[in-house]
């Protein structure tokens, strides 16, 4: 397992803010990815993939999480 935090500020660390971390929980579901965030703000996404998975849908998750962080 994998969390990663997402931020609205880099500089301040400040949480983003729970509506925007549902936006992107939709839009990995709608690409293919299922991840819930999670943490005690809400702004932590945990990669949670099975031990028999392929470094190629590993690498093909991480670059769909990107992508939609981007445009976030």
């Amino acid at each position: 397992m994998i969390g990663v935090e997402v931020v609205a500020d880099q500089k301040t660390k400040e949480p983003l803010a729970e509506d925007k971390c549902g936006e992107i929980a939709m839009e990995l579901l709608n690409q293919g990815v299922l991840m819930t965030p999670c943490g005690r703000y809400g702004n932590v996404f945990r990669f949670m993939p099975p031990l028999t998975v392929s470094k190629e849908f590993a690498f093909k998750a991480t670059r769909i999480m990107i992508n939609i962080l981007k445009e976030f």
